[in-house]
């Protein structure tokens, strides 16, 4: 933890150049002007709760129903202007959230702090934008970047076994990961 304390401006500065690499990268796919917002509003919100859960290990309820209220008008925009296209995201959306909201729970439940209730929060919003597939990938990369992070810090001294590390950073690197090449 003291390590992660020691570079928040490096992690940090790398969080911001990897939205901004983000945007360009999600663009140059030529995605639609409605995917493309979907995208921007999930790598904006998860940039804010990484550095959230790096600066106080904490991720605000507020930045939660933010991020689920922009879900919400963004699905209603693309309700007005793709009928069909809504209908099915909007199934696969919910069964994201479920799906990706309920494994995070019952590894909060069953796991004695080794998962916190802002990380079941985020990924059971960030669900909602990725759906099943692309969420279930985007976690897995997540948690075995942080596992190598955490192997590494405690190789290299810096951590110990009874320390924590953040999360929701490493899940957001798996999310960018999903923008960029799925």
């Amino acid at each position: 933890m003291k390590a992660v304390k020691e570079h928040r401006r490096l992690l940090a500065g790398l969080g911001l150049a990897a939205l901004m690499l983000s945007f360009v990268l999600v663009k140059r796919q030529q995605l639609g002007a409605m995917t493309l917002l979907r995208y921007l509003l999930l790598l904006i919100a998860g940039y804010c709760a990484a550095l959230s859960d790096i600066r106080a290990r904490v991720v605000p309820n507020v930045l939660m129903l933010l991020m689920l209220a922009a879900w919400t008008f963004w699905m209603g925009a693309l309700a007005l202007i793709q009928w069909e296209q809504f209908l099915l995201l909007l199934i696969q959306s919910l069964a994201g959230g479920l799906v990706l909201g309920l494994a995070a729970l019952i590894v909060y439940l069953l796991s004695k702090k080794g998962l916190g209730g802002g990380d079941v929060k985020f990924l059971a919003t960030a669900g909602l934008y990725l759906t099943v597939g692309p969420g279930l990938t985007a976690v897995i990369l997540g948690t075995v970047l942080s596992a190598m992070t955490a192997l590494l810090l405690m190789a290299l001294r810096k951590i110990s076994l009874k320390d924590a590390i953040p999360l929701i950073p490493f899940l957001y690197a798996g999310i960018l990961i999903v923008a960029f090449f799925a």
